[in-house]
């Protein structure tokens, strides 16, 4: 769909397994996810879309977005076959220094800020959050996955589990 290196692609949809294919997906494209919650308002939306350049935005159910200002290119999980695909790997090199998301603040300055994280700093939290407080996690846990896709701590929630083994329990 024209996802390129460091592409900004929205992620706006509710939590669900589809959400998680969306982000991974993103990410092994080269790309760098944009995190929405669908519910915020309209208009801090749109202020995110534009001010991070977002290309591409992620929906599950196109009704979503429907209701706000987006030039670029909406693609809905719900129109795409996971089945149909060439079941080829991309070789796409990433580097540690490469976007892998966009996070905006809670803008309690006045207006909400795009904090950029490279593939290095996801690395490392993930990495740090198992070291520090998860050493115990492996195949037999779960780990629930409940906040907002715009609240950070759903990168421990998502990758936490993905990469040490356990299941995530999509709340």
């Amino acid at each position: 769909q024209g996802v390129k290196r460091e592409s900004i692609v929205g992620v706006m949809m509710k939590r669900s397994i589809e959400m998680v294919i969306g982000i991974l997906g993103v990410l092994k494209a080269g790309g760098a996810y944009l995190p929405i919650d669908t519910d915020l308002p309209k208009q801090r939306v749109e202020y995110m879309l534009i001010d991070s350049r977002c290309s591409h935005i992620l929906v599950h159910q196109n009704s979503i977005i429907k209701e706000i200002e987006f030039q670029g290119n909406v693609i809905d999980l719900m129109d795409m076959s996971f089945e149909d695909g060439q079941g080829e790997d991309m070789q796409m090199m990433i580097e540690p220094h490469n976007l892998a998301y966009v996070i905006y603040t809670s803008g309690s300055t006045g207006k909400p800020k795009g904090v950029m994280i490279e593939h290095r700093s996801l690395t490392n939290f993930v990495c740090a959050m198992y070291e520090d407080f998860s050493q115990d996690i492996g195949i037999s846990d779960n780990v629930l996955f409940s906040s907002s896709i715009s609240f950070d701590v759903t990168i421990f929630e998502i990758f936490v589990p993905l990469v040490y083994g356990a299941r995530m329990t999509i709340y």
